[in-house]
């Protein structure tokens, strides 16, 4: 119950959201664990400024701290 009431509250909260309208060129930096719909966030982010006419590229990496022995 808690989940889903924390989840529509945030969902609330991001439907209020404007990407705002500024100068290019600019970046966005997606960060996360996995599986929790950072290429999906990337991907309807890429279409929205396709549809405005802008240009976009993309880049990803991957962080593996230093835990072995």
């Amino acid at each position: 119950e808690f989940k889903n009431v924390l989840k529509q509250a945030l969902k609330n909260i991001l439907l209020d959201v404007k990407i705002p309208e500024d100068d290019y060129p600019k970046a966005i930096m997606l960060l996360g664990v996995n599986g929790v719909g950072k290429t999906t966030a990337i991907g309807k982010l890429a279409n929205y400024y396709k549809s405005q006419k802008k240009e976009c590229s993309y880049g990803s990496g991957r962080y593996f701290p230093c835990g072995c022995k």
